[in-house]
């Protein structure tokens, strides 16, 4: 199997990046009104879905201030379309590693 398989969660550098300009939006625009942030992935691709799901529940825990399993149940409807990371160890994965597990 090759190396090239392996898919994980953005570094903690763009995570961080994700969270500071949502936060952004959000202060100017939701905190003290009843509007709703919309976070729209454009694609059916897995691995994307899986990212932008991993993206949003970083900022409901480090701006909202959820817990991991509050943020990972927002999206429960998406949780079969969700892909496990894996790492880029050659053979099979042995485990799932899942966004509850990242976050």
């Amino acid at each position: 199997m090759p190396f090239n398989r392996d898919f994980g969660p953005l570094n903690l550098s763009m995570t961080h990046r994700y969270c500071r300009e949502l936060a952004k939006l959000y202060k100017m625009h939701c905190q003290d009104s009843k509007a709703r942030i919309f976070h729209y992935c454009n694609s059916q691709d897995p691995a994307k879905l899986t990212n932008a799901c991993y993206l949003m529940c970083a900022f409901m825990m480090i701006i909202l201030k959820k817990s991991a399993v509050q943020a990972f149940e927002t999206f429960q409807d998406y949780h079969p379309a969700l892909k496990p990371f894996r790492d880029a160890s050659k053979g099979d994965c042995l485990y799932k590693c899942t966004v509850l597990h990242c976050l």
